[in-house]
Parts: C-alpha cells; structure tokens; sequence
C-alpha cells in the first residue's frame, strides 16, 4: 500500500494486464456531492413537468403526488444505469466530482454490476424517501420504519473501511477519485524514436485508462536489491506480452527489447488518442472496443 495524506483512504487491486496500483477511495463527501449534482439533474425535468401540470389543473393532490414519484422513478433509474455503462462508470455527478465507480476485483465494470447497484440505490434510499416525500407511508409507524431504514443505509459506508453502501457490496464495485492522466511527454519522446511500428488497428484496442497503468509502469523507479529489480523486469515482461496478445503484434519481442516496446506503444497510443479526441472519439478504456 503507497502512502497517504492523513484521512485519505487507498486502496490496491491488480488490473487485467497484471499491474497493481493505488487508487484513491472516494470520500463520502465527495460521493454526498455527485448525488446532490444526479439528483439536480433528474429531478429538474420533474419538476418542469409537475409545473405544467399543476397550472393545468388535471390533476388532484393524490394524483399529483403519485405523477411525481412514478416519472421521477422512470428517469432517475435509467439515468444512472445508462450513464454510468456508457461513460465508464461516471454520471454527471460524478464527472464534475471527478470520482468513477471500478469493478473492486480490478476487472472491467460489467453491465451486471451497473444494475445491481443502481437498482439497490431504489432499495436503500431512494423510494423509501419518495414514499416519505410523497405521503404514501400509510401512517407514522410505517413513516418512522422508512427514516429509520434509510439511516441504517446511511451508515453502512461509514463502517466500511472502503465506504462501500449496500449497492457496492452486493455488486461488488468501487468509487474511487477519477485518476489524473499526466502522459508524460519524455516517455513520448524516447517512444517515437523506437523502431517499433503499430497499425491503427492495433492501436484501436487500448484507451487513456490503460495509456495510464502502462504510464505508471515505465515511471515506476528501479528498486534496490537484485530479487527486487528482477520482480520489476519479470512484470514488465507479462505486461508487454498481454499487450502483444491483445493487439496481435505477431513479432516476437526480446527481453532486451521490452522497456523499448513498451515505450514505443506508449507514445503511438497516446498519439492515437489524442487524435482521436480532436476528432471527439474520447476512449476511456478497452471496454468499447469489446462492446462494438
């Protein structure tokens, strides 16, 4: 585990190439805040609607209340589904945060996870405070049964070491602090150099996320000690072997030559990418190459 600051939780998981890495747990303020962006978001359509509505006159209170919390219900749950498969396990909310929600084994995010735990939102909190909102509670014991559950809920991620709510648990997800992508020029410069070439084809297999693990690799220091330093170039090796295997680089790469095909395919995918997104095709990772 890296260190870090004082109140700041880190976690480390092993991504699919085989590399560790540290992320940043997202604070409970922080996730707090995207909900409150996500729920302005959904909530607005909503209300312009009930507006209407109410001028209209076409409906009586008990309508008017039921109207509410059925089409708040039918756009906030595919709202976070939705968002959150296509851009890479963010919402609005999130993106302005910067926090993502990860698979927790490291893996890809898969649809699966992104239902359960927006499904199990509705369950923990959401239309239990709707149902309170609303007035559907059917009396003050069945009130003081949904505040009391919805605290319950509230306090589960304040005993979790990864602040994890039951939605997380039960899919097995993460939310993290959205890493900050450096793509460090130096290594594009010794990269471009290299006699290595790669087809847009095979470029088309990797996004920025993964541009970022290999970057965290090569900037990683050369450790002390022999066994340490021989842990390092094995893994290096693994990597660009699982990078060979994905993209169908049919040339066989020696061990002198892995730093040098490592750094090579670095700077052809980042220049890849950033072409791609003055075209506005933003690749988050690998994931939409599998998915078209």
């Amino acid at each position: 585990m890296s260190m870090a600051e004082p109140g700041i939780k880190t976690d480390r998981f092993k991504t699919s190439e085989g590399v560790e890495l540290d992320f940043e747990i997202a604070a409970l303020a922080m996730r707090f805040t995207a909900q409150l962006w996500d729920l302005l978001v959904t909530v607005i359509p909503v209300i312009a609607l009930a507006i209407i509505l109410a001028q209209s006159d076409l409906l009586d209170r008990q309508s008017f209340n039921g109207f509410f919390a059925l089409a708040f219900f039918l756009i906030r749950t595919p709202y976070y589904a939705l968002t959150e498969l296509f851009w890479n396990g963010t919402t609005v909310g999130k993106r302005i945060v910067g926090i993502r929600v990860v698979s927790a084994d490291g893996q890809s995010l898969t649809p699966h996870q992104i239902w359960v735990r927006n499904l199990m939102r509705e369950a923990e909190v959401l239309v239990p405070i709707t149902i309170l909102i609303a007035g559907f509670g059917g009396g003050a014991i069945s009130n003081i049964i949904n505040l009391v559950w919805v605290l319950m809920v509230f306090a589960v991620p304040l005993f979790n070491k990864r602040n994890r709510r039951l939605g997380d648990l039960a899919a097995r997800t993460l939310v993290i602090v959205q890493p900050k992508a450096a793509l460090l020029p130096e290594l594009s410069v010794r990269g471009s150099r290299s006699r290595f070439e790669f087809t847009l084809d095979q470029l088309d297999h990797y996004g920025a996320y993964e541009l970022q693990v290999l970057e965290e690799v090569l900037q990683s220091e050369r450790p002390i000690g022999h066994a340490a330093r021989k842990q390092q170039a094995e893994r290096r090796a693994r990597i660009a072997e699982r990078i060979r295997e994905r993209i169908g680089f049919e040339a066989q790469v020696d061990k002198a030559d892995i730093e040098a095909f490592l750094e090579a395919f670095y700077a052809r995918q980042r220049a890849h990418l950033e072409e791609r997104q003055l075209l506005g095709d933003r690749r988050a990772d690998k994931r939409y190459r599998d998915e078209t």
